[in-house]
C-alpha cells in the first residue's frame, strides 16, 4: 500500500491520509456523513460508503452495512454467535456482521 493515499476533504480541511494508516470507515446512520478512523485520529466527510469503496485498494472490504475495514490493520477477530468484533492497535475496534464475516476472515487469513 506504500504511496497510496485517501484524500479527505471537508469544510474545514483537506488532508492526504496513507491508506496503510486507515483502520476503517463508518457511515453515520441518518446522515450523509462518514467517519474515517485512522492512526492519527478521526475525521468526517460528506460521502457514502458506495462512493468510498472504489477509491480504496484491495486491503479494504465491507464488514458491515455501515463499515468498510482495512484488513491489513486487523490484529484480532473475536467471534460471537451473531456478529464479530474486529480489533486493531490502540484499542480501536469495530463490528463485523455475520453477512460479511466469512469474506473478511478469508481475506484476513490469506492476505499477502
Amino acid at each position: 500500500m506504500a504511496g497510496k493515499f485517501f484524500i479527505l476533504e471537508n469544510k474545514l480541511e483537506s488532508r492526504k491520509i496513507p491508506l496503510s494508516n486507515i483502520y476503517y470507515f463508518e457511515k453515520i446512520k441518518g446522515t450523509h456523513t462518514t467517519c474515517v478512523v485512522y492512526v492519527d485520529g478521526i475525521s468526517t466527510i460528506k460521502s457514502d460508503l458506495r462512493e468510498i469503496l472504489p477509491r480504496l485498494d484491495n486491503d479494504f472490504i465491507q464488514c458491515h452495512k455501515s463499515f468498510i475495514v482495512n484488513v491489513a490493520m486487523i490484529r484480532r477477530i473475536v467471534k460471537f454467535r451473531t456478529y464479530s468484533i474486529l480489533h486493531f492497535d490502540n484499542n480501536v475496534s469495530c463490528p463485523c456482521s455475520n453477512k460479511y464475516r466469512k469474506g473478511v476472515l478469508e481475506k484476513w487469513k490469506y492476505q499477502a
